[in-house]
């Protein structure tokens, strides 16, 4: 689950993910788009650049990645399609070095800046956290917003 917050944090943005099955949900308009991931449709590839930013273990990394290290810290991380993302406010959460600001850059130059306030590290979850905020008035199939990314 992935809640984006407009400046002033009302809810813009809700993704939910179980499994292959997607839910992007715009509570200001009061519809969704609910369906499978197109593989290498444009929604897929949008997620992977997200997971690809908040993943910040030392895992193998992609053809052509480059990282920057600082005191031990993952402190940047880029793609040769010009994607690149920015990791700063790190603590130590449940014995983990995380950090609490991300900023992503996008290759046509927009960025993204994430922030995490309450970062908790394998706590359970409780029963609703896969299940949107509020439910959606309009449910669309999710290949009409593919059309329209």
């Amino acid at each position: 689950r992935f809640i984006v917050l407009t400046p002033y944090g009302s809810p813009y943005l809700e993704v939910l993910k179980v499994r292959e099955q997607m839910t992007i949900w715009y509570p200001t308009k009061g519809q969704g788009y609910q369906g499978v991931v197109t593989q290498g449709g444009p929604v897929a590839s949008m997620l992977a650049l997200v997971e690809w930013s908040l993943a910040q273990d030392l895992a193998p990394c992609p053809d052509g990645e480059a990282r920057l290290f600082i005191e031990g810290n993952l402190r940047q991380k880029s793609l040769p399609s010009g994607a690149s993302v920015r990791y700063d406010q790190f603590s130590v959460v449940s014995r983990v070095h995380l950090a609490h600001e991300l900023l992503l850059q996008l290759p046509d130059g927009s960025r993204i800046r994430m922030q995490m306030l309450e970062p908790s590290v394998n706590q359970a979850l409780p029963d609703d956290a896969f299940v949107l905020s509020a439910p959606a008035q309009a449910l669309l199939p999710l290949k009409n917003l593919e059309r329209i990314l």
